[in-house]
């Protein structure tokens, strides 16, 4: 073409080929960058919000409150308390955050610096660094200025009364979870449910409440009212330790039901177990050992031979039965007494507990009827009690006995039972004959009031005739009277019960270690309650008249003396509130501290005229008095016997007579009242004896001691 350099126009044409690659080398480029983006935005959109959410959004659990757990009288054993716990983001914590942090925690906790460090360095999105921290804690850490730190408040059990009825009650976990005893058994109402809430970070870093995400309010758990007496549980703790102590024993297992009903208004192990702290504890002091621990019951199992020789009429009460001396040789096997006794009647030979005799009797009623007595009983089954861990015992059918078994069981060997089973059988006594189903936990209820779960009185059969109560009620009696529980007996209270002394068998062989024990009932005509006391190991004598029987009889003489068991029973056993009044427990020989435990707990006032340790001895307003936060109570006290001023006659001048009465027995005294109305005069009439005796304004009265 004229005009044109030669080659210019291939040059040209050059320029715009690569003007066109560029072209669609940008097009090709955005077309990838607008399919990545519909990739990551649409195909994986989801996948990728999550991760966004992760990094600006916390989900929080809100703790749900458990319920609460009442005695028997509507005085709260276990509440909630706030502790406060502490988590860490990790991505969110500052380089020069991260050692400050670590070290605030190991000066308050006591733990390793490097261990917190590395927990805060970690590559995770959160952790926890510390759960349960107290208010204090909380002060001493002074996390206020830390983004990356979260604080959540978590409600934890509060166990009232520490030790008392500690391994009946349980305990929960870090978690609030129940772990044992009722807070186990009964989980599933008393826990709730646990809520959430969705938390944002702010610019600062800063968790805020996502207004605009759901939230889930926690639900409460139920609340609990249990058939336990505080009053009754702190009394029988008490002197089943002193028991143990005094006894040199290893440990103590103790039982108070209302036959009438099978509740059990205490249950005692010791050593004791405080929920408290569970971690400070032995695993084995957590166990709930009158469901949980099996012995050979020795005599207290008389009770079924007793009752199968009158139900069969094998025997009479006047039946002559030799006693041997107390030997006596049975297909080669000695069959011993603790004391000779040659020919008594049948009566004598329960009272006297002779093993002798009961084996014999035990022949006469045969294998098959022994057998259906005890099972009758309750024996080699478990009693059907509300609490996780129960086990049957183990009662052998008849056809694996061998040619001495009827003969060993018919004294209590070669059979294992529970405590509970025991008590059980002795309470069908106090109960005309029949067995009753035992429980600890009589109604569950909302926080409204309305009730979501009951448990009644069931019978669960009729184990002999009430012609045989009625025979077997006197004897009973008599062995406390005048047989081998002679150190069970108090004087003006009717108690009958039973003794039992058996070898522990260690490694398959008997050893020189023993179970002592005692049960019975009182008052014997019209009973209330029925107990058994248990020592394991007793170093300083070991038979349960020496030991047992005595510590029954300190509890039924403190119970006697409390206006618990003069009270009526639906009285005894109300929880109602009366129009935001309480009914004011009967504080008297419960110890101060529990007792300003229950008063600071109802937000009530109280004043102590002398002294606040030891035992109340008087309380105003009297017991059973609806009270309400205005109420003041005014209590008086006496210290422990042998750790105080001593008594002096003119001290007791002036008080009402149940005063006195209280005043001395928390000395260790004995009381002798003659007339009625206030004190005029007061003398220790037997120093031997620590008997006093005490006048009262107007003639009459009746003798006590």
């Amino acid at each position: 073409m004229e005009g044109l350099e030669p080659g210019s126009f291939e040059k040209r044409q050059s320029g715009v080929n690569r003007i066109y690659v560029v072209a669609i080398g940008f097009f090709l480029f955005f077309l990838v960058i607008i399919g990545r983006m519909f990739y990551i935005q649409v195909i994986q959109g989801g996948k990728y919000q999550a991760v966004a959410r992760q990094q600006y959004e916390e989900r929080l659990i809100l703790k749900a409150n458990r319920g609460i757990v009442y005695d028997r009288r509507g005085i709260p054993l276990v509440t909630n308390q706030v502790q406060y716990s502490y988590g860490v983001d990790p991505n969110m914590t500052k380089p020069e955050d991260a050692p400050v942090l670590a070290r605030r925690f190991s000066k308050v906790f006591g733990k390793s610096y490097s261990g917190y460090l590395s927990k805060i360095r970690t590559k995770k999105n959160f952790l926890w660094l510390e759960r349960g921290v107290s208010l204090e804690q909380k002060k001493q850490l002074a996390l206020d200025n830390f983004n990356s730190i979260v604080e959540l408040k978590e409600p934890t059990r509060l166990y009232r009364y520490n030790e008392k009825a500690g391994q009946v009650l349980g305990f929960t976990n870090i978690d609030n979870k129940g772990i044992s005893g009722i807070e186990m058994a009964y989980d599933s109402w008393i826990r709730g449910k646990d809520g959430y809430t969705i938390m944002q970070r702010d610019g600062r870093g800063q968790l805020i409440p996502a207004a605009d995400y759901a939230r889930q309010d926690p639900m409460n758990g139920k609340n609990v009212s249990t058939t336990l007496d505080i009053v009754i549980q702190s009394i029988v703790d008490e002197e089943l330790a002193k028991g143990v102590k005094d006894a040199g024993g290893s440990a103590g297992i103790a039982v108070f039901m209302i036959p009438q009903t099978g509740e059990i208004v205490a249950m005692s192990n010791y050593p004791g177990f405080d929920p408290n702290n569970p971690g400070d504890v032995k695993v084995e002091n957590t166990r709930i050992r009158a469901i949980t621990d099996v012995f050979e019951p020795g005599s207290t199992f008389k009770l079924v031979t007793a009752a199968g020789a009158y139900e069969y009429g094998v025997r009479k009460s006047s039946d002559k039965v030799n006693g041997e001396r107390g030997k006596w040789l049975y297909k080669g096997e000695k069959v011993i007494d603790h004391e000779p006794l040659g020919t008594v009647t049948f009566e004598q030979g329960i009272v006297q507990s002779s093993n002798v005799v009961m084996a014999k009797t035990g022949l006469l009623i045969g294998e098959e009827n022994f057998y259906k007595t005890a099972r009758n009983f309750g024996y080699g089954m478990e009693t059907g009690i509300d609490l996780a861990g129960e086990i049957p015992g183990t009662l052998h059918q008849p056809m694996t006995w061998s040619g001495i078994s009827l003969a060993w069981l018919s004294f209590g060997y070669e059979v294992l039972v529970t405590p509970l089973q025991v008590l059980n059988s002795y309470a069908a006594i106090a109960n005309r004959g029949q067995l009753m189903r035992p429980f600890i936990v009589k109604t569950i209820y909302d926080d409204a009031g309305k009730i979501v779960f009951e448990n009644k009185p069931t019978v669960i059969r009729q184990v002999i005739t009430t012609a045989t109560v009625d025979t077997l009620i006197p004897i009973l009696t008599k062995v406390v009277n005048f047989g081998t529980a002679k150190a069970a007996k108090i004087p003006n209270l009717q108690i009958a019960g039973k003794t039992g002394t058996a070898q522990k068998a260690i490694s398959g062989k008997y050893e020189k270690n023993y179970m002592a024990s005692f049960v019975g009932f009182f008052p014997a005509n019209s009973p209330q309650l029925a107990g058994v006391v248990i020592i394991d190991s007793p170093a300083k004598g070991f038979y349960g008249g020496a030991v047992s029987a005595p510590v029954f009889g300190r509890i039924a003489q403190r119970l006697m003396s409390n206006a618990i068991l003069e009270r009526p029973a639906e009285e005894r056993s109300s929880t109602d509130s009366l129009y935001g009044q309480k009914l004011l427990p009967d504080f008297k020989n419960l110890s101060a501290e529990a007792t300003k435990a229950w008063l600071e707990d109802e937000e009530i006032d109280y004043d102590f005229v002398n002294d606040e340790t030891g035992y109340v001895i008087d309380m105003s307003p009297a017991a059973g008095t609806p009270v309400t936060k205005e109420t003041e109570v005014i209590l008086s006290t006496a210290k422990i016997a042998g750790k105080k001023e001593p008594l002096k006659p003119e001290d007791l001048k002036g008080m009402s007579l149940r005063q006195a009465v209280n005043m001395v027995q928390s000395y260790g005294y004995k009381a002798k009242i003659i007339g009625t109305g206030t004190v005029i005069k007061a003398e220790l009439t037997n120093s031997e004896k620590k008997l006093y005796t005490i006048y009262g304004r107007q003639p009459g009265g009746s003798g006590w001691n």
